[in-house]
């Protein structure tokens, strides 16, 4: 019956990931031009939002409760995924705080920076969602940390190159 739970709680958490990882991304390449921003979807990021962290702690509950605490909280993933939430909460709270007003004044280059930091976080977390086989120490935290620096690295060089060129032209038909 446990098992059940922890499928219908990951479901939750995907469905809450793909509604919010799509305005993300859509947000990401509206800051380089590539689409219109639609301010009418601003209620799915926060609905996703609030999905994202109940159905997270409701995978670490069901998780405590099969695996027990010492094994669960011995798991290198687990930290890895606390360390990634961490820093796309300080990501998400800059850019409320500090990019957003910047970019109202016309300012790109720290949202593009909160920005990126965050939609790495949102790439890497589904990547450590469905890395299974990674759990329980067959990765040490330095390496799945690595991964995250690989992510974010990649991302880097994707605004260097959206930042060089021209965007594209909308068509509004």
């Amino acid at each position: 019956m446990l098992e059940v739970l922890k499928t219908l709680v990951s479901l939750w958490h995907v469905v809450a990931f793909a509604c919010g990882f799509l305005f993300v991304f859509q947000c990401f390449l509206a800051l380089f031009g590539r689409i219109q921003y639609d301010r009418s979807h601003n209620h799915i990021i926060r609905h996703a939002d609030r999905h994202l962290w109940l159905s997270g702690f409701a995978i670490i509950a069901v998780g405590l409760i099969i695996n027990g605490p010492e094994t669960y909280l011995a798991n290198p993933k687990l930290w890895t995924k606390v360390i990634l939430i961490t820093i796309w909460a300080i990501s998400t709270e800059t850019m409320r705080a500090y990019a957003l007003p910047r970019f109202r004044e016309g300012q790109r280059t720290p949202m593009i920076v909160a920005g990126t930091v965050s939609l790495a976080c949102w790439i890497y977390g589904a990547f450590l969602g469905l890395a299974h086989g990674l759990a329980y120490g067959k990765a040490p935290l330095w390496a799945l940390m690595s991964g995250y620096l690989l992510v974010l690295l990649g991302l880097s060089l994707l605004v260097f190159k959206l930042k060089s060129t021209p965007p594209l032209r909308l068509n509004r038909s």
